[in-house]
């Protein structure tokens, strides 16, 4: 890498510190490739704009935290999307498997 470092390039490097992202293994060369893409695999795409705002990003497992939980919010939306509801003493809008039963 040259002494040289341009004013974008200086803005991956604080992103790639404050992302604490070396300890997850990833190389800063790797990273100012494709910054970008590598805060999305772990989850931390709105890292410039929370550093924008002043706050340090999340760090790495607290960004795997967080997609869990927000996977986990999907599903039981889902869930509850599909649930028969009880309405007037009886269950209504169940599913197929539900109303065979």
């Amino acid at each position: 890498m040259s002494s040289y470092i341009d004013a974008e390039s200086k803005y991956w490097v604080e992103v790639f510190m404050a992302c604490r992202l070396a300890g997850e293994g990833v190389r800063l060369d790797d990273f100012l490739a494709t910054p970008e893409a590598i805060l999305h695999t772990f989850g931390m795409s709105d890292a410039p704009e929370i550093m924008a705002q002043g706050f340090l990003p999340l760090l790495p497992r607290q960004a795997r935290v967080r997609a869990r939980l927000e996977r986990l919010d999907a599903v039981n939306e889902e869930m509850v999307r599909l649930a028969p509801k009880w309405v007037g003493g009886k269950y209504s809008g169940q599913s197929g498997a539900l109303a065979a039963a």
